[in-house]
């Protein structure tokens, strides 16, 4: 039996579960996700989900992520621990009381040499870092909380399956690869749909031949360059069908990063990002640049940089841009990114060797983030999520702690738990 408090996690929040990216909402009980173990990340089981209603939530960001939860959820904060400093103090006025510095150092588990510094040399030990659980309401912009940069590349690339297989989609991949990635990244990018068939728009001739090249080569589809020399014409129902049923549909304001593209594997979600940006974007020697229109992709382009461990810069915007169409005036807004290939996903104060050798942490997947704003999300729908053994879960890229029940046990396959002093069971 287990008893804690409570705490809540706003609808649409991504938990890190075995292998998937799922929202809150969608986790089930007996669920394998990842939690923070107290060195690195394992994996651990989901004990229940519990809808708790709408209520009051607050927004923190870093700048890598956001997460918004009510005022009484909690994080580890890094902090600094004074307990050397009461130490030292209590050193010295032992000394001064006539005790040596062999007894003090004896009485108070101290090595001589350490004590000496102290007594003779009048040093002051150095504060240690530790993390401690802190309640959202309690932090501050500036604090720095433990966050999640990877998660373990053991994920297998996805199948397809179709609503209505026919023979136009015989010659049409049945698995997922870094090429076909590349494709819908790029038509989610700079792609679009025609009555019968699908457009892509290139920037020059040579990105327009690449386009086509795959086109061939991932779906054995023949295509065409327009007369603009830029824009590449596929004439296949099957391949619009096919794009549709992948969740690809939409204009370039409506448009959405299918869900099923966080649980591949990582190069192909490097292939996604990499043909995003080779459509809406530039790439640079140390950054890849993108701008769109569509606040929701960059939104969903942070969660699968996050996914992979790429460095990013927060989005900005919206800025308003002009350009011509076809002679004609155009006015809009765009959002933009940046993306760090090539940086270090660790900041120059709390390096590699500070996250393993000062908090004993896994540095391969862990890291600390600074908190760069909070502010009032107003009402939302939350959830509890119960975890059992490490209470603690990955939400949003953040090491949280368990959203716990009143009190639970197991009994065979049945879950009793007790919420609000009403009891019930759960398969």
């Amino acid at each position: 039996m287990h008893k804690n408090g409570t705490a809540c996690i706003a609808r649409g929040t991504l938990i890190y579960a075995n292998n998937s990216v799922m929202p809150i909402e969608e986790i089930s009980s007996g669920r394998s996700i990842y939690s923070f173990d107290g060195h690195s990340i394992s994996k651990d089981r989901a004990i229940a989900l519990i809808p708790k209603g709408k209520k009051r939530i607050i927004e923190i960001a870093t700048q890598r992520r956001t997460i918004r939860v009510t005022p009484d959820h909690k994080f580890l904060k890094l902090t600094k621990d004074a307990s050397r400093e009461d130490l030292r103090n209590s050193a010295l006025e032992m000394f001064h009381n006539g005790s040596s510095i062999y007894r003090v150092a004896k009485d108070l588990g101290l090595r001589y040499a350490t004590v000496w510094r102290w007594i003779k040399r009048n040093l002051k030990p150095q504060k240690s870092l530790k993390l401690k659980w802190t309640e959202a309401k309690d932090l501050k912009v500036g604090d720095r909380v433990l966050v999640c940069y990877k998660f373990p590349a053991n994920k297998s690339p996805c199948p397809i399956n179709f609503a209505k297989r026919t023979w136009k989609l015989k010659t049409f991949p049945n698995v997922t690869s870094d090429k076909l990635m590349f494709l819908l990244g790029f038509y989610l990018g700079d792609g679009s749909m025609s009555s019968n068939g699908v457009i892509f728009s290139c920037s020059c001739r040579e990105e327009a031949e690449k386009i086509k090249h795959l086109l061939k080569e991932v779906f054995n589809l023949s295509s065409s360059i327009q007369e603009d020399k830029r824009t590449v014409h596929c004439g296949s129902p099957a391949l619009r069908r096919f794009l549709i049923e992948l969740g690809f549909e939409g204009n370039a304001h409506t448009k959405q990063i299918p869900r099923w593209i966080y649980n591949l594997p990582n190069s192909q979600i490097l292939s996604f990002i990499q043909g995003l940006i080779q459509a809406d974007g530039s790439f640079e020697e140390t950054r890849w640049t993108i701008s769109l229109c569509n606040r929701e992709i960059l939104e969903s382009l942070k969660d699968l940089c996050n996914l992979i461990g790429l460095n990013h810069s927060v989005i900005t915007g919206p800025i308003k841009r002009t350009g011509y169409i076809n002679g004609r005036k155009v006015e809009g807004i765009i959002y933009s990114m940046s993306i760090y290939p090539g940086n270090k996903l660790y900041s120059r104060n709390f390096g590699k060797h500070i996250i393993e050798n000062k908090l004993h942490l896994d540095s391969s997947v862990l890291g600390i983030e600074r908190i760069i704003s909070i502010k009032d999300a107003g009402v939302e729908e939350v959830f509890d999520l119960a975890v059992e053994n490490n209470h603690t879960f990955i939400a949003n890229g953040f090491v949280v702690h368990n959203c716990t029940l009143s009190w639970y046990f197991w009994k065979g396959n049945k879950l009793f738990i007790a919420l609000n002093c009403h009891c019930g069971a759960l398969e």
